[in-house]
């Protein structure tokens, strides 16, 4: 096989990956390059957060392939839009290729150092945009000072809090978390981050840090005053009717016991006792719980101001939510993936001495382990506005089971890179008929996909989602 057809039959492997797969933070589908402000202005929130792929040719809803007209202009009209609408400068990979007897274009935006980037012409202040979900949305002036903010080597919580000093830090406090760990002297919270570390002065003339304030401050709504849980318990699963509240607005050290407790006392617990040994069993997982929790205030971006951490508590599920988006430059497939990218360097470095985490990243699988052995239905994380949320569900799995048929469609195409309705029947010994009929079924059930030209394509071919 040639160097040239074994790139095509690449590429047409790449794009049908691509084509399984819904829009998302890093994915949009465009049928056509006009209007091109719409791709202009994704190409300016992939390069503010965390970079992402345009496949223009693509039909959104259904992925009916309709491919570019005369590709090569619309790539050179892409080029120069870019050059001369968007600054800082943003360099994307622009790739034509040919799928099905349809060119499509490809554009591969990467995450910028140079953030925000935004239209030349309409400014920052009202151009400057971020990909939330699937949808591109306009940064607010927190958000844009969050984004210069990933040019400094300092993060949020390293900063010094105006006007403080070590007066703000409850001592009393620092020495009751650590008994068990070390003993502390006031210059360990220097090199801890909890106060500023300046260079010639002293432990007790340097002022306190963001993450100081939050982990240890009597003060903290002086310096932070969105900086709090606000915790509440719901009848049925909206918020329509409130049966409990509390607000915590205690330093966030000790923080953590007094969120379980308003959760605990909002699930089904039972004691179990063995060998005389009394045990509660939560109707969450409390490891998932506890790790959610201490995830919220991990990542929160304190600095976006304007609300607080929630807990809400429902009949069918637990969502604890906190401000601030993924760190920038990175997705959900590192997300999932375990890779870690600190928000918070002086919480981090406090909370694992105090063995509240153990690895970095690893708080995700272990939410995850935990409801799936718990035969629970997987959580769910999701970038809501600018927040974040972690959502544990109480109700067990229950799976919607596939016919004979079915399952021998989807375990066929769990091999493959795709394949026709003729090449499905004829591979299980049945009419192309009655093949349809199951993979109708397979299609309603969302289990597999189809991509076409048309709905008469006789070239359509059957993927398994997440191919």
């Amino acid at each position: 096989m040639t160097s040239e057809l074994l790139q095509s039959k690449f590429q047409s492997m790449n794009i049908e990956k691509t084509l399984t797969q819904n829009e998302s933070k890093v994915l949009e589908f465009k049928e056509t390059v006009d209007p091109i402000q719409k791709i202009l202005t994704t190409i300016i929130s992939f390069s503010n957060t965390s970079g992402g792929k345009i496949v223009l040719g693509i039909e959104d809803k259904t992925k009916v392939i309709k491919g570019i007209e005369n590709v090569q202009q619309a790539e050179e009209k892409l080029a120069s839009s870019i050059y001369d609408s968007i600054e800082p400068l943003v360099v994307p990979n622009i790739e034509t290729i040919s799928y099905q007897g349809k060119d499509l274009l490809i554009i591969e935006v990467f995450p910028g150092n140079s953030r925000p980037y935004h239209f030349k012409l309409k400014g920052e202040s009202s151009s400057t945009y971020v990909r939330v979900g699937s949808t591109n949305r306009v940064a607010d002036s927190f958000m844009i000072e969050s984004l210069r903010r990933t040019k400094s080597p300092k993060l949020f919580d390293e900063l010094e809090a105006p006007g403080s000093s070590i007066k703000d830090i409850d001592m009393d406090l620092v020495k009751g978390a650590f008994p068990t760990v070390r003993k502390l002297k006031t210059e360990n919270l220097m090199t801890m981050g909890v106060l500023a570390d300046r260079e010639h002065d002293s432990a007790k003339s340097c002022p306190v840090t963001y993450g100081g304030v939050l982990l240890f401050s009597k003060n903290k709504a002086r310096y932070l005053p969105d900086a709090w849980i606000q915790a509440g318990s719901f009848q049925g699963e909206t918020r329509a009717h409130i049966i409990d509240s509390q607000e915590i607005h205690v330093p966030f050290v000790i923080a953590i016991p007094e969120a379980m407790m308003f959760i605990r006392k909002h699930l089904n617990v039972s004691i179990h006792i063995n060998d005389l040994q009394h045990k509660e069993e939560w109707s969450l997982p409390q490891v998932a719980v506890r790790e959610s929790l201490i995830n919220a205030l991990l990542h929160c971006d304190y600095s976006l101001g304007g609300s607080p951490i929630r807990i809400a508590l429902y009949n069918d599920r637990l969502e604890i939510e906190n401000p601030g988006l993924l760190p920038f430059g990175m997705t959900f497939d590192n997300f999932y993936s375990g890779v870690s990218k600190i928000r918070n360097r002086v919480i981090s470095r406090v909370f694992h001495e105090l063995k509240l985490i153990e690895r970095w990243g690893s708080g995700v699988h272990r939410i995850i382990d935990a409801c799936e052995s718990a035969g629970l239905q997987k959580p769910t994380f999701e970038e809501i506005g600018t927040s974040f949320r972690v959502t544990l569900f109480k109700k067990k799995i229950h799976e919607e089971k596939l016919s004979s048929t079915e399952q021998k469609i989807r375990d066929l195409l769990e091999d493959s890179s795709g394949l026709s309705t003729k090449q499905i029947a004829d591979s299980i010994g049945m009419s192309t008929r009655q093949v349809r009929a199951s993979l109708i079924e397979l299609l309603n059930k969302g289990v597999i996909l189809e991509i076409k030209r048309n709905d008469n394509d006789p070239e359509k071919k059957y993927f398994l989602r997440g191919f």
